[in-house]
Protein backbone atom coordinates (compact mmCIF):
# COMPACT_ATOMS: atom_id res chain seq x y z
CA UNK A 1 0.00 0.00 0.00
CA UNK A 2 1.36 3.62 -1.04
CA UNK A 3 2.51 6.01 2.00
CA UNK A 4 0.40 9.15 1.52
CA UNK A 5 2.74 12.27 2.40
CA UNK A 6 1.41 15.16 3.32
CA UNK A 7 1.52 18.29 1.43
CA UNK A 8 3.12 21.02 3.25
CA UNK A 9 4.01 23.43 0.70
CA UNK A 10 2.15 25.14 -2.80
CA UNK A 11 3.92 26.74 -4.98
CA UNK A 12 1.76 28.88 -7.81
CA UNK A 13 2.68 30.95 -10.83
CA UNK A 14 2.01 34.39 -10.69
CA UNK A 15 1.31 35.93 -14.26
CA UNK A 16 -1.81 34.38 -15.00
CA UNK A 17 -2.47 32.16 -12.69
CA UNK A 18 -2.88 33.76 -9.35
CA UNK A 19 -2.19 37.59 -10.85
CA UNK A 20 -4.28 38.65 -13.87
CA UNK A 21 -1.96 41.32 -16.40
CA UNK A 22 -3.88 41.09 -19.27
CA UNK A 23 -1.32 39.59 -21.04
CA UNK A 24 1.37 41.64 -20.03
CA UNK A 25 4.73 39.24 -19.96
CA UNK A 26 4.01 38.60 -23.41
CA UNK A 27 3.45 42.02 -24.70
CA UNK A 28 6.90 43.14 -22.45
CA UNK A 29 8.68 40.35 -24.52
CA UNK A 30 7.78 41.71 -27.65
CA UNK A 31 8.29 45.30 -26.66
CA UNK A 32 11.65 44.03 -25.26
CA UNK A 33 12.83 42.74 -28.59
CA UNK A 34 11.13 45.38 -30.51
CA UNK A 35 13.39 47.77 -28.82
CA UNK A 36 16.05 46.00 -29.63
CA UNK A 37 15.13 45.62 -33.19
CA UNK A 38 13.70 42.42 -33.31
CA UNK A 39 9.70 42.33 -34.48
CA UNK A 40 8.05 39.00 -33.24
CA UNK A 41 4.77 37.42 -34.05
CA UNK A 42 2.05 36.78 -32.09
CA UNK A 43 2.61 33.04 -33.50
CA UNK A 44 6.57 33.15 -32.31
CA UNK A 45 5.30 34.33 -28.99
CA UNK A 46 2.61 31.47 -28.44
CA UNK A 47 5.33 28.87 -28.96
CA UNK A 48 7.31 30.11 -26.33
CA UNK A 49 4.06 30.45 -24.00
CA UNK A 50 4.94 29.26 -20.84
CA UNK A 51 8.42 28.69 -20.94
CA UNK A 52 10.92 30.47 -18.66
CA UNK A 53 11.36 33.89 -19.86
CA UNK A 54 15.23 34.14 -20.33
CA UNK A 55 14.52 30.62 -22.15
CA UNK A 56 11.87 32.36 -24.35
CA UNK A 57 14.30 35.12 -25.36
CA UNK A 58 16.83 33.18 -26.09
CA UNK A 59 14.50 30.89 -28.56
CA UNK A 60 13.48 33.86 -29.99
CA UNK A 61 16.29 35.48 -30.81
CA UNK A 62 18.08 31.94 -31.80
CA UNK A 63 15.04 31.48 -34.49
CA UNK A 64 15.57 34.97 -35.83
CA UNK A 65 17.99 36.80 -38.72
CA UNK A 66 19.58 38.79 -36.06
CA UNK A 67 20.51 35.78 -33.62
CA UNK A 68 24.34 36.72 -34.10
CA UNK A 69 23.87 40.77 -32.74
CA UNK A 70 21.36 39.78 -30.16
CA UNK A 71 22.49 36.52 -28.83
CA UNK A 72 25.32 38.18 -27.27
CA UNK A 73 23.59 40.61 -25.04
CA UNK A 74 21.13 38.01 -23.93
CA UNK A 75 21.72 38.94 -20.38
CA UNK A 76 21.23 42.45 -20.61
CA UNK A 77 17.64 42.04 -22.97
CA UNK A 78 16.69 39.86 -19.98
CA UNK A 79 17.24 42.12 -17.83
CA UNK A 80 15.33 44.85 -19.44
CA UNK A 81 12.32 42.70 -19.67
CA UNK A 82 12.34 41.90 -16.22
CA UNK A 83 12.26 45.56 -15.81
CA UNK A 84 9.51 46.19 -18.28
CA UNK A 85 7.79 43.77 -16.04
CA UNK A 86 8.36 45.34 -12.77
CA UNK A 87 7.00 48.74 -13.79
CA UNK A 88 4.17 46.83 -15.77
CA UNK A 89 2.86 45.51 -11.98
CA UNK A 90 3.88 48.28 -10.26
CA UNK A 91 1.84 50.96 -12.55
CA UNK A 92 -0.49 49.00 -14.88
CA UNK A 93 -4.24 49.31 -12.99
CA UNK A 94 -4.79 46.39 -15.26
CA UNK A 95 -2.82 44.05 -12.93
CA UNK A 96 -5.42 42.42 -9.69
CA UNK A 97 -5.67 39.46 -8.12
CA UNK A 98 -7.16 36.29 -10.39
CA UNK A 99 -10.45 35.30 -9.33
CA UNK A 100 -10.58 33.05 -6.53
CA UNK A 101 -6.61 33.29 -5.44
CA UNK A 102 -7.18 34.79 -2.12
CA UNK A 103 -9.72 32.10 -1.26
CA UNK A 104 -7.42 29.29 -1.93
CA UNK A 105 -4.37 30.76 -0.30
CA UNK A 106 -6.77 30.71 2.66
CA UNK A 107 -7.99 27.51 2.29
CA UNK A 108 -4.55 26.35 1.73
CA UNK A 109 -3.29 28.03 4.84
CA UNK A 110 -6.33 26.83 7.20
CA UNK A 111 -4.80 23.22 6.46
CA UNK A 112 -1.71 23.95 7.41
CA UNK A 113 0.09 24.42 3.97
CA UNK A 114 2.38 26.83 3.36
Amino acid sequence: MPVELPIELVVFDMAGTTVSECGAVYQCLRDTLTANGLETSADALQEVKGMDKYEALRILIERSAMREQLLPGLDVTHEDFVERMIEFYRADPAVGEAPGASETFRRLRQAGVR
